[in-house]
């Protein structure tokens, strides 16, 4: 019999009391006056610690009308899982861009907000810690797209590092955008030399293009939308030769 393999634990806490209590500490460390600046999160209006905090005031008024071991009844329940959703969303980003692989901060400044340590991932030993670069974290799709029959194309799409197909969590579609060339043309520089545009949120799926279409090249990126209509990175290109 084969050994059930063991799901992967999240280090944000599940539970919902401790979450709460846990996200008190996270806000407060990363928005402490040595440790702050060493992130380099923006601050400022229309900021992302801006946006974190719009967050998690919205999270935190939607758990004070829905705690645990209380009955407030579904629709508050419903609005204070959401809000918990979008904030631990952010929260992760904002940790994979700014704080994990930080130099800057120490581990025991990263126990501090709230992150378990493993591994050595941090020496406190910046060359320049009041310029600190941004570590982007790839947020975008894993897609991919195959002609298996003529005159359409099969798109199948997922989190990056991840087995799993369809929609990553914290998003709500996926969008493409794709321009139909000779086999031989050169790739597209970007989505916005593109003159066409798909929206999905099941993987795999069929586009039905025409008969003629047979022995074009398709070439297409792929980005995440948020649950708030926002659009994240862009793919790389990717194509396929339509049959």
């Amino acid at each position: 019999m084969t050994a059930k393999k063991k799901k992967k634990e999240s280090w944000i806490p599940t539970q919902l009391l401790r979450f709460f209590l846990w996200q008190a500490t996270f806000m407060t460390e990363i928005q402490d006056s040595v440790i702050g600046p060493l992130t380099g999160i923006p601050t400022g209006t229309g900021s992302k610690m801006a946006n974190l905090l719009t967050l998690q005031s919205a999270y935190v008024a939607a758990y004070n009308l829905a705690p645990p071991h209380t009955h407030p009844g579904s629709a508050l329940i419903t609005d204070r899982n959401q809000k918990e959703k979008k904030f631990k969303s952010a929260i992760r980003q904002i940790t994979t861009q700014y704080i994990r692989g930080n130099d800057a901060l120490t581990n025991y400044q990263k126990k501090q907000i709230g992150l378990p340590i493993t591994i050595n991932t941090g020496t406190g030993t910046h060359s320049n810690p009041t310029n600190i670069v941004e570590r982007t974290a790839p947020d975008y799709p894993a897609i991919a797209a195959k002609s298996n029959s003529p005159g359409t194309v099969t798109f199948t799409f997922g989190a990056l590092d991840s087995k799993s197909h369809g929609v990553e969590a914290g998003m709500h579609h996926i969008l493409i955008q794709y321009i139909l060339t000779a086999a031989n043309a050169a790739a597209p520089t970007g989505e916005d030399a593109c003159n066409k545009h798909l929206e999905a949120q099941k993987s795999p799926f069929t586009k039905d293009l025409t008969r003629e279409s047979s022995g074009q090249k398709l070439w297409g990126f792929a980005a995440w939308v948020d649950t708030r209509g926002v659009i994240h990175t862009w793919s790389p290109v990717f194509s396929c030769i339509i049959t």
